[in-house]
């Protein structure tokens, strides 16, 4: 199996790990669960099977962070990896998000048009295009980190793509994919469902059945499909339809065969005896 990946006794595919946010799919131990170790820090790590995420200058994480932490008002942070910020310095001006202390004063969502000169006037100040975020003073343009986006012109911050959309650009959010899910806000890409589950676009989770399977028992917890899909999930049996999101009870049949109740899975063929339509 490779890193990232589990097997389980019986596989016939790699598995993609599911570790929550703060840690990230490494190595896979003897057992064939994967091993989630704890996100080091100045990265992110999303869970799932996602590798961590340098944090971007103005960011920093301390270990087992889901997402890098915007510095605050008052502290900056030039570097990229970074486990905390810096206090400003007296004298400079460091906003929110700040990867620079800052001598001078464009507003935020505006950045020097004049790029490593002294600003002598408003009028030099230029709107962040959209895709990235202008924090103010002297900082120049920053592209939207993965999983975030600035829609629009003038943004002095970007925002985080919310549950059940990813970051197609840097200007767009999108929804996930039928098939994958994101529980989580500021993902860069969707995840794909465990192996047998599927989700309808937008979701947040995978708690239904693939097509070619059923659902056991209509009343079982959408967590617990999640967290047990295999346990769920069957395979169709033979002689019968099983679309994305069928049930036990909404299983198909096919053309000249029957069963006897919706709680069975037993599928007979008809003959001259039978009344079959």
């Amino acid at each position: 199996c490779a890193a990232g990946k589990f097997c389980p006794s019986g596989s016939t595919r790699e598995l993609d790990a599911q570790c929550s946010p703060g840690t990230y799919a490494n190595v896979t131990d003897a057992d064939g669960d994967p091993e989630c170790l704890e996100c080091p820090a100045g990265s992110s790590c999303a869970g799932g099977g996602a590798a961590p995420a340098v944090c971007s200058p103005g960011t920093a994480a301390t270990p087992a962070q889901g997402q890098c932490t915007v510095c605050g008002l008052g502290t900056y942070q030039p570097d990229s990896g970074a486990a905390g910020c810096l206090e400003c310095a007296p004298g400079t001006f460091c906003p929110k998000g700040s990867s620079a202390q800052l001598p001078a004063s464009c507003p935020a969502g505006f950045y020097n048009g004049k790029a490593f000169t002294t600003l002598e006037s408003l009028d030099d100040c230029v709107g962040c295009a959209p895709g990235s975020f202008c924090a103010g003073g002297a900082a120049q343009p920053t592209a939207c980190a993965p999983g975030s986006i600035a829609p629009s012109a003038n943004m002095s911050a970007c925002e985080l793509c919310p549950i059940g959309r990813f970051a197609a650009s840097t200007t767009e959010c999108e929804e996930c994919e039928a098939g994958t899910y994101a529980a989580s806000d500021g993902l860069s890409q969707c995840t794909p469902c465990p192996y047998p589950t599927g989700s309808d676009s937008g979701d947040v989770t995978c708690s239904i059945c693939k097509e070619g399977f059923y659902l056991q028992d209509a009343s079982a917890l959408p967590d617990d499909i999640f967290r047990f899909p295999t346990e769920h999930c069957k395979a169709c049996p033979p002689n019968a339809n099983c679309a994305t999101n069928t049930a036990l009870e909404t299983l198909g049949v096919r053309r000249d065969y029957w069963r006897a109740s919706e709680r069975t899975t037993e599928i007979h063929k008809c003959d001259a005896s039978d009344h079959c339509s």
